[in-house]
């Protein structure tokens, strides 16, 4: 009975992690859609216009300027001033729990991130057996931290510390990855013969 526990705990535990990012983020658009709706709703009233038609002008315009408002935040992060101001952000975000957590799952998923979460290759001692892991970050000159994570669970597993030279990175999205732990295995195999030059 215990061990049907600890599996539920494990299974509920690597899953919630695995689809707390996604959740958040529908979550935001589903509310940023919301509110949309509802000022375009008050805006035609307004107006005293009505139609489907004029609905979606209103939100194809309001996609229009969302994406404006993206490029010009875009532009000003690059500025030495905007860069400071998000490295400040990122900091103060950094002491939210889970925050560092979810945003190096986001940028590896979106491919913003370089290594943070990439999929690796390391061998044991003898070098004939590879074991899947995900990088998390460089420790000293010449270690790493890495993330072995179980199947079908790939939220739940053991955290390794593996000399980076022993390491491969796979030209692998980390979705994929994380889709062929759920299947135990199945579809990896492509992913483990594609090996890509990892940062020095």
């Amino acid at each position: 009975m215990k061990s049907i526990a600890d599996f539920f705990k494990s299974a509920v535990m690597g899953g919630f992690f695995v689809l707390l990012p996604i959740c958040v983020i529908a979550f935001l658009i589903y509310e940023g859609i919301e509110i949309f709706i509802a000022f375009t709703d008050e805006m035609t009233d307004a107006l005293g216009l009505e139609g489907p038609l004029l609905h979606a002008l209103i939100l194809l315009a309001g996609a229009v300027v969302v994406i404006l408002i993206c490029f010009v935040v875009g532009m000003i992060i690059r500025t030495k001033v905007g860069g400071y101001s998000v490295g400040l952000l990122d900091r103060l975000l950094g002491k939210v729990p889970l925050f560092n957590i979810i945003k190096r799952v986001i940028d590896q998923t979106s491919g913003a991130g370089t290594e943070n979460f990439a999929p690796v290759l390391f061998t044991l001692s003898g070098g004939e057996v590879s074991v899947l892991g995900l990088f998390i970050e460089r420790s000293g000159e010449n270690m790493a931290v890495v993330f072995v994570p179980s199947s079908p669970t790939s939220g739940v597993g053991h955290v390794v510390q593996v000399p980076y030279n022993n390491m491969q990175f796979l030209d692998a999205s980390l979705l994929s990855v994380v889709d062929g732990l759920m299947n135990w295995g199945n579809g990896l195999g492509k992913s483990f013969a594609t090996i890509k030059v990892k940062d020095s």
